[in-house]
Parts: C-alpha cells; structure tokens; sequence
C-alpha cells in the first residue's frame, strides 16, 4: 500500500492524575514523553494522522484537573509531535472517567443500576428508555468528562448519546470513513470487576447508518465480553462496521472478527505497573480503499507499539507484526459502491447535521496554526477555542456579539454553549467569533483567521 487514504492514532487508558506529592513524583511522565517521541518518529515515517482516537480512560478518577492536565498533553505535547489538529481529537468515556463520589447515595441511580443488571437481557432496552427519562442518573457522573469532549465536539447527551466524524474523513474511491463512539460506561461503579460482563450500550448505540458511501468505525471502551448485552452488540453493530476499536483490558489484542470485520483492543497507554506482564501500548492504524481482483476492498495497516524495557523506548511489536516489517495487514470486504450512486447525503446517525454548509476544511497544505500544526476542520478549531475560554470571557463574547437570548437561563452549560457556537453560525457570524475569541485568549495561537 503506497500510501493511506486517512491515517489513525489510537490510544487508550491513559488515566491522566497528578501524584498528591506533586508532578515530580509522576512515575509515568516519562513514559508519555517516550511516546512522544515515538509518535514524532512514526509521524515522519508514515505521516501525521487525521485522527488522534481515544477509547475511553483518559482520567484516573473523572476529576476536572485531571481532565486539564490530559488536554494539556493532547494539545501542547502530542498534536505538536505529530503535527496533528488539535481539534482532530476523539474520545469515548470508560469507566475512569465516571466520578463515582456524584453517584454515592444516589437511590435512583441504584435502582437503574442495580434493574439494569438483574433483568432478563431482552428487557435492557426497554429499561434504558424509561430511566434516560431521567437522564441525570447516568450523565451527572461523567460532568468533567463531558466538559473536555465538548472541546472537542464529541460530548455525549441523552439528545446525543452516539458521536460521529461526520463527512469529515473522504476515501480515495469517493466514500466516507466515519467514526462513531459509543459510550459503555451508562452504568459503571465500583462493583465493575466484582460483577465482571454486567455493563449495557444498548441497541440505540448499536443502529449506526448502514450505507454503501460510509466505511464505519466504531470506537468502545468496553469489550463485549463486558457487557449483557453482547448478544445485542454482536448481532446489531457487526455488520454495520468494518473496523471496531476498543479500550479497557490493558490487554492487546488484533485480529479479524470474520472477512469484513477487524478488531483492535488496544491495550493501555497506563497499565498499572503492579500488573503482571505490564506492557504500556498505542497504534497507528492506516487505512485505504482499493480493488483486488475486481473486488472493492479496505486496506489496513495496523502499527503495533509497546514499551521496550532494555530499549526504554516505544518498539514494534514483532509478535504480532508480519515477518520482516513493523505493521500487520489485513484485507476487508466491502460493498459496492460507485460515487455517483452515493452521491446522496442521508442525515447523521445519532446527531444534527449543520444547517448550512461550513468553510471547506483544509488540508495539509492549507492553515496552519502558530505551531504549525494544520487547521483540519475550522469550524471545530472555532468551538474548542471557545470553548475553551474561562465562563466570564466566554460569556463577554457572547454578549459583544449578542448572542444571549431571554431563554437561556433554563439551558444547562453545555446546551447555552452549544447554542452560542449555532447562532454565530446561523447569523454568519464565525468569522467575527474567531477574532473575538482570539482577542480574548490573546496568545498567538492563530494568527490567521480561516474564515475570512
């Protein structure tokens, strides 16, 4: 494969935290700052990714600070090695990211909790929708963690509970590579490894658009012997994906499910170090469309990367590497498809599609940042920046640009702020926004504005 279509960056259980003794006492600094490295090696071998994927972990223990000091590393340290967007990045929540002090004596989240895991698995879905009506049992928890993905535009909601990349990521033959994440951590507590394969998704999460002109990929933190519901999983998410991305066991594993499907778990960026056989990993995973015997087919390359101990580095894993390279290949069926008979653009699974089109996104040649890192999608770049803002700056913005109304004191944060970023865009106003925010972050990040 001369080249790839899109190239993946996946990670997974990070567990960002600060030791109580302080940063010093950080024994895995240095490990992240060898991946850094390794990942900067990788960049200039295979290129930089279109995607930096996290599934799931990125905290210890779902705390706000832990969630600064992993956006941090993302932004200042990663995407800079990598020369990735800093708005490319991805994530689902796992079960570190739940805070599980909001959830303590809580009844009626222990009633869902405890319904949801004794009941017959053909009733899960049934259960699901009557609880989500109210949906602060499962979402108040995950607070912070939602706070960061809406950085980065893959938050989840009751009104959004899957994300997806949208018609971001075009494949050589005219198709859509499109990432969905799925949150498996609706239910997650203390009594996880106690009551191990007791956790729901749910078919909701699992209906994702089937069509010839999106190649999916659906990320999960947990595996699907973890769930009840893996029966649901297998029989309902399969067929709609062709590569399925997972967190969680701290164990890698690779291989394909059956001729159209391949499986990545990916195993953990922080492994506890009291675990036998510890061994901190991360992958890049590139893929293409191609014909092989007049057949359309997806091309992928998985690169294996773990701790080498003598080496104290990030190596190839040439366990399950192909005999003499540093990746393994696979071959994936696909169907049909011709661009012009999928020309049509049906509406986003699990999400609103824009109400009008945005700028164009750039691509490698086009802006940059002040770090020189590409501005991939602007319009993403706008809402993390944003968002990114301290409550007074961000809401003196809003103000200057008038986008308050009467009603938006009864919208939570996430909502009042996702409907600011959907007003400026209706009114035109992105370019406008984009100056303003940057007057008020006032550091130099964007020198050019890509809307103007």
């Amino acid at each position: 494969m001369d080249e790839f279509d899109h190239l993946l960056l996946h990670l997974s259980d990070i567990h960002f935290r600060i030791p109580n003794l302080g940063p010093a006492y950080d024994l895995d600094s240095d490990l992240r700052n060898r991946l850094i490295d390794d990942a900067g090696t990788m960049r200039s071998k295979l290129g930089s990714p279109s995607a930096i994927l996290v599934s799931g972990d990125v905290a210890f223990s779902g705390k706000k600070d832990q969630y600064e000091e992993a956006e941090r590393w993302l932004d200042d340290e990663l995407c800079v090695s990598v020369q990735g967007d800093p708005a490319s990045v991805w994530c689902v929540p796992g079960n570190h990211d739940v805070d599980r002090s909001v959830k303590e004596n809580r009844p009626s989240y222990n009633d869902a909790r405890n319904a949801l895991r004794q009941c017959d698995p053909h009733r899960i879905d049934s259960l699901l929708a009557e609880h989500l009506n109210e949906p602060h049992k499962f979402y108040d928890a995950i607070g912070p963690y939602n706070d960061f993905a809406l950085r980065h535009g893959c938050e989840i909601s009751v009104g959004q509970p899957v994300w997806n990349t949208g018609d971001a990521y075009q494949l050589s033959d005219g198709s859509i590579l499109r990432i969905f994440g799925l949150n498996s951590a609706l239910i997650s507590d203390e009594r996880d490894h106690v009551e191990h394969g007791k956790l729901v998704v749910g078919r909701y999460q699992c209906q994702l658009l089937q069509n010839p002109r999106y190649v999916n990929v659906a990320m999960c933190h947990h595996p699907p012997d973890w769930l009840r519901d893996y029966e649901m999983m297998e029989e309902t998410l399969n067929p709609r994906c062709s590569i399925q991305l997972f967190g969680h066991k701290h164990r890698y594993k690779l291989g394909k499910y059956n001729e159209t499907l391949l499986r990545v778990s990916a195993g953990a960026v922080h492994p506890s170090r009291s675990e036998t056989n510890w061994e901190p990993r991360y992958n890049w995973i590139g893929v293409r469309v191609q014909t092989e015997s007049g057949k359309r087919r997806l091309a992928v390359r998985v690169y294996p990367r773990v701790w080498n101990a003598d080496l104290q580095t990030f190596s190839p894993d040439l366990t399950k590497c192909s005999l003499g390279s540093d990746f393994v290949a696979y071959s994936l069926q696909l169907p049909e498809f011709t661009e012009t008979a999928g020309a049509a653009n049906p509406p986003r699974a699990n999400a609103e599609e824009p109400s009008e089109p945005g700028p164009p996104a750039l691509d490698d040649e086009g802006m940059r940042d002040g770090r020189g890192n590409p501005i991939v999608d602007a319009e993403r770049a706008l809402a993390r920046r944003y968002l990114q803002l301290g409550y007074v700056k961000r809401m003196q913005v809003a103000i200057d640009l008038k986008l308050l109304q009467d009603n938006d004191d009864t919208l939570t944060d996430h909502e009042r702020e996702v409907t600011h970023l959907s007003r400026a865009k209706e009114r035109h106003l992105l370019g406008q926004l984009w100056e303003a925010v940057e007057r008020a972050h006032a550091d130099g990040r964007y020198p050019e504005n890509p809307f103007n």
